[in-house]
């Protein structure tokens, strides 16, 4: 399979979590300095960015939630 398949099928291996990402992008968008660049894909970055917001404990902000718009100027090749 591809990179992006296997980082996926093991997100723990190969991502770094950081319980204070949620809050400090939610922070950030509040006073309107947080965006995503990238070259993925939609499907690929939803993956990597709900397990990068996903937390057991502490409040529960979605990546959707900080940036609503963070997916809305798609950019094709």
């Amino acid at each position: 399979g591809s990179l992006k398949e296997k980082t996926v099928e093991n997100l723990p291996k190969y991502v770094v979590k950081d319980p204070k990402l949620p809050l400090l992008l939610s922070r950030m968008n509040e006073v309107g300095k947080v965006f995503l660049v990238t070259n993925s894909d939609y499907k690929y970055t939803h993956k990597i960015m709900t397990y990068l917001f996903d937390f057991q404990h502490g409040p529960k902000v979605c990546y959707h939630c900080v940036s609503p718009t963070l997916f809305s100027l798609p950019m094709r090749p």
